[in-house]
């Protein structure tokens, strides 16, 4: 397996919104027990956030929490899952369009992100690798010199040939963005 694995878990605090009662969890079901616990007659709205996760871990919590309280459920089983950079990158690239919003969408996103997960690499690099896998067949060397990969790469995106996901200065390819969850 080529993808980095995680090596460190996001963690993130559950409150009450006047923060009297305030757990701080890691795990899935640390998740659960807590905004159990914090809402104690199932009436309290909780409030969750991040205290130390990586650039990545912060914007799928983001992206899953501020489609409202009802999505700790969603950011409990995308722990659970322990997905890799790339898997979240695509992850990522999913909620923008629209799916996974609903909680029963989660399971099934989830799955397709770690069957098809992004690729760390540049529009440019993508294209390069491409047309070195054959995309235009057999190129004479005199005539590959003349290829602009920076531009095939951006016509590739421009084309919703491929997704791009960038996040703190790490660039991601989601190579096949038309298949759907």
């Amino acid at each position: 397996d080529n993808h980095r694995q995680r090596t460190k878990m996001a963690k993130y605090f559950v409150s009450d919104y006047d923060n009297k009662r305030i757990k701080y969890v890691t795990t899935a079901q640390e998740i659960r027990d807590a905004i159990r616990e914090v809402s104690m007659d199932g009436m309290t709205d909780v409030h969750m956030g991040t205290v130390d996760c990586d650039k990545l871990d912060c914007a799928v919590f983001r992206d899953i929490t501020d489609r409202g309280q009802g999505n700790f459920e969603a950011l409990a089983l995308v722990e659970e899952a322990m997905l890799t950079d790339e898997e979240q990158a695509a992850l990522l690239w999913f909620f923008d369009r629209g799916y996974g919003y609903e909680p029963d969408e989660i399971e099934a996103v989830i799955e397709h992100v770690q069957d098809q997960p992004a690729v760390e690499m540049s529009k440019e690099d993508y294209a390069y690798q491409l047309v070195e896998d054959g995309l235009f067949g057999e190129i004479p060397e005199q005539i590959a010199y003349y290829i602009d990969f920076e531009k095939l790469g951006r016509d590739l995106w421009l084309g919703s040939d491929i997704g791009v996901v960038e996040e703190d200065g790490r660039h991601f390819i989601i190579p096949s963005p038309h298949d759907r969850p």
